[in-house]
């Protein structure tokens, strides 16, 4: 069986088009609009420049909103299993058995989101003069 590799989706042709068509709208204006022949050139000759600031920016924008989405789809999933295992855990009629199932994965969707959390806490780059105070100042014994 041959191994199949998985293929990214991601492109930058959706930056590329925000950065083309901020430049070609910034032409169109600077032809259009302006009776003044200096603001007209000036729009002529930053819209390429501020074509590569658009396309940046659309590119930063869309990995916040990705990775903001990505949070919120998780935080979403791991509340509703709380939602389920708790009003589970409720139920009268469970026996003793699956009560115990359902607390143990209980704790492991507790666990899961204490390493998601520290894995977040981790990814952050400190430098030694952010946290030495701190840890100075708690002079744990």
């Amino acid at each position: 069986m041959m191994d199949e590799k998985i293929i990214s989706k991601k492109s930058n042709i959706d930056g590329t088009i925000a950065g083309g068509s901020g430049g070609a709208l910034l032409i169109v204006l600077s032809e259009n609009l302006t009776s003044h022949p200096l603001i007209s050139n000036l729009l002529l000759y930053l819209s390429p420049s501020i074509a590569i600031g658009a396309s940046l920016f659309w590119k930063y924008a869309k990995v916040q909103i990705e990775i903001s989405f990505k949070e919120y789809k998780f935080r979403r999933y791991v509340k509703k299993c709380q939602y389920f295992l708790t009003e589970s855990l409720k139920d009268p009629n469970l026996s003793g058995k699956r009560k115990k199932e359902l607390k143990e994965k209980y704790d492991i969707l507790n666990e899961l989101i204490s390493k998601a959390h520290f894995n977040r806490i981790n990814s952050v780059e400190l430098h030694k003069e952010d946290y030495v105070e701190l840890l100075d100042s708690i002079k744990i014994k």
